[in-house]
């Protein structure tokens, strides 16, 4: 278990450094290390590897999603600030920032439900939903329209992708 154990942070730690040489990368890589440890010290890393059955996930899929989305957002902190001390201010102000402003947080969802590529983002989540048993979300239209109306849809959801959203935003490759 012991080699599993530092395999698995070889790989993250060397992936973080991959994507950038500042610590904050490393950080990101390690973070991702110590979240994934407690499903590889139970055994349980490999158990779902198929998306839940039904139309709704189960409270407890749910909660799963839930937190591991939270996990992956607090690592991202990490990967985007210019610095250890900037990620370790900004995690550390999280919690009195959302109590000190609850009405913020009302504002914050309203804008991640409805501004910029957000329905686009909710749109393609939906898709890869109700698609989850196939190999990707646009698996069922690769069987039921002809060719020429598969490339188009996939043309436009590139198109889509691409729309500026009415703010400069760099490529986060490009900032090296």
């Amino acid at each position: 278990m012991s080699n599993r154990v530092r395999n698995t942070f070889i790989i993250f730690l060397v992936s973080g450094f991959w994507h950038g040489a500042n610590y904050t990368f490393v950080a990101w890589g390690a973070l991702h290390a110590l979240f994934f440890l407690p499903l590889l010290l139970q055994g349980t890393n490999r158990k779902r590897l198929s998306a839940p059955e039904g139309w709704l996930p189960s409270p407890g899929d749910a909660l799963r999603m839930i937190i591991t989305f939270a996990l992956v957002d607090l690592a991202w902190i990490f990967f985007r600030a210019p610095d250890l001390s900037t990620a370790l201010e900004i995690v550390q102000q999280i919690p009195t920032g959302l109590a000190a402003h609850p009405g913020q947080l009302a504002l914050l969802a309203r804008d991640l439900l409805t501004r910029g590529p957000m329905p686009f983002v909710w749109a393609m989540l939906a898709v890869e939903w109700l698609q989850r048993s196939h190999a990707h979300g646009l698996a069922a239209i690769e069987r039921t329209l002809p060719r020429s109306i598969r490339w188009a849809v996939y043309y436009a959801l590139a198109i889509a992708s691409l729309v500026h959203t009415g703010r400069e935003v760099s490529f986060i490759y490009f900032q090296f």
